[in-house]
């Protein structure tokens, strides 16, 4: 793919169907009795084609598309493109075997073309991608949503209205081609404030979220049978992916042999409004009992809280509660609520070294806070260190052998624009800062003890294992540049409809323009794990 510096200049994507073998041959011609198999009687083969397609085939409303269909083999050939589907106006092979079109500004859409070697049917398959021209004099909004399927190679999803308020009204969602009936709300606490908000998405039980990643996106996950999930603003983040990195980062910590902890799915997706473009944004999984329980195997009617403030650090003995809300409730409660949140915190804080080392992981599951550990302070996500973190604990559990046993907390980690360089306000951050003392074991109980207990010795190792196996430096920088390469036009486009919303909200608070920020991640991730390194050495 090549990579352009404006939304006004283009990408190729092509991609190639091959044919079978028997294709090239005639297929009238018949097989002579008494001949060998594969000995074909009548017209001989006709010549291999192999055709491939060059030129632009992705470009921006009111451009030319140009792209020329040969055979990789040299054969001269007429192609010919089939009468059904039907292209859009304007759109025609030439006699000269090129796909051209001279785009309006209201021929915005996303069609597969299929180009064709009338002898041997050989095909290649030209997808013609038209970007929307926002923002142009004259520009007419998208015609056709269940069509226009993908801006800049990225999924592209149409939301009927804003959702204005916390409660969920009925709204439409138009995504990969389908219509969905759901309910939306607004979502967050600080981003309540931003101008480019966040939504929660909620879809009919008989009718669930369908989205592929599309071909290309390598870092990008696929929704499949998705009751909820949430539009996270990227309005705080200049360069677009910071969301999407850590929950990549964290769905391959793997800190230590043993569960698996809970993955969070993640990809960039374009969003209009009302039929107008509103901007890039980050499509993650709903964190909810059903996430839990589907994606961990638990039982179902469990308790579910969220850590909202920094209260919630697992110190405060007289108010154990204090910090955590409810979410996701279930039809019956098998337990008191908040009990056994109250029984985690007053464990943390009552039990002896020995006890706390040995006992830990009949309260919640000593990997996820290892894990939790290690990424959270591994990217610098200092405002989820002890909030926004998400407690499941199942109504009751059942080990391998169907045997019942006491049930244990399992955790999932959200909210990640202060990462990779950056605060929860979008001021910078450096790539020196601790992650074995401060604030980090000040805002997390359960990691100080660990990280200075009779286990610490070997916590410690496993941190020096994650940054240079499945979290090696090589791996996480690898992720950013394929996240910044897949959602590069995107977010130059975004950032020329929000770029002074973003000024006059962080008052000069925030990171530079999209290349600077963009630098600045770029520069940070081995700087931050050079310094990990250092401190958390191997033997």
């Amino acid at each position: 793919m090549l990579r352009v510096a404006s939304c006004a200049l283009l990408v190729v994507l092509l991609t190639v169907v091959g044919c079978p073998a028997a294709s090239f041959f005639n297929p009238d011609a018949n097989v002579a009795e008494g001949e060998g198999e594969g000995e074909i009687s009548g017209e001989p083969p006709a010549d291999p084609c192999a055709p491939v397609a060059d030129g632009t085939a992705s470009i921006v409303e009111g451009d030319a598309l140009d792209v020329v269909i040969r055979c990789s083999t040299g054969k001269v050939v007429t192609f010919e493109v089939p009468s059904i589907p039907a292209l859009p106006a304007g759109l025609a092979l030439a006699a000269d075997n090129h796909l051209r079109w001279q785009t309006d500004l209201d021929d915005a859409t996303v069609v597969d073309v299929e180009v064709r070697d009338p002898d041997t049917r050989e095909k290649v398959i030209v997808h013609v991608a038209v970007a929307d021209a926002f923002g142009i004099e004259g520009n007419v909004a998208v015609v056709d949503p269940l069509a226009y399927t993908e801006e800049f190679g990225l999924p592209v999803v149409f939301l009927s209205a804003q959702p204005q308020r916390e409660e969920y009204v009925a709204a439409q969602l138009v995504a990969a081609g389908h219509r969905y009936r759901i309910e939306t709300k607004l979502r967050g606490a600080s981003s309540l404030g931003y101008p480019k908000r966040s939504f929660t998405l909620k879809f009919e039980q008989t009718d669930r979220f369908y989205l592929p990643a599309r071909e290309g996106q390598r870092t990008a996950d696929s929704f499949a049978d998705k009751k909820k999930v949430v539009l996270t603003s990227t309005f705080d983040d200049n360069a677009y992916v910071r969301q999407r990195l850590s929950y990549q980062v964290w769905n391959r910590t793997g800190a230590a042999a043993g569960r698996e902890h809970i993955t969070i799915q993640s990809t960039s997706v374009v969003v209009y409004i009302d039929g107008d473009y509103f901007g890039l944004y980050t499509m993650t999984d709903h964190v909810d009992r059903d996430l839990f329980e589907e994606s961990l195997g638990l039982e179902d009617g469990g308790q579910l809280y969220k850590s909202i403030n920094h209260d919630a650090n697992f110190r405060n003995t007289d108010n154990p509660s204090a910090g955590y809300e409810r979410r996701d409730e279930p039809d019956v409660d098998v337990i008191e609520p908040f009990s056994d949140m109250n029984a985690l915190v007053m464990f943390a804080n009552t039990s002896n070294d020995d006890d706390f080392a040995s006992g830990l992981d009949a309260h919640i599951a000593v990997d996820d806070v290892i894990n939790w550990w290690v990424f959270a302070t591994a990217i610098t996500g200092e405002d989820s260190y002890g909030k926004n973190a998400y407690f499941y604990r199942p109504s009751v559990a059942i080990n391998a052998d169907g045997v019942e046993r006491t049930p244990v907390f399992r955790f999932a980690p959200w909210d990640f624009n202060q990462s990779f360089g950056q605060s929860w306000e979008a001021s910078r951050t450096g790539s020196d800062i601790a992650a074995d003392e401060g604030w980090p074991m000040d805002t997390n109980k359960l990691w100080d003890r660990l990280a200075h207990g009779v286990r610490s010795a070997e916590v410690r190792a496993i941190y020096g294992e994650v940054i240079r196996g499945n979290l090696d430096e090589a791996v996480v920088l690898g992720l950013f540049e394929a996240m910044q390469a897949e959602t590069e036009l995107a977010a130059r486009k975004d950032a020329s409809v929000w770029a002074d919303d973003y000024d006059g909200y962080f008052g000069g608070r925030g990171g530079d323009d999209y290349d600077s920020e963009v630098q600045l991640i770029r520069d940070w991730i081995p700087a931050r794990w050079s310094y990990l390194r250092e401190h958390f050495p191997t033997n």
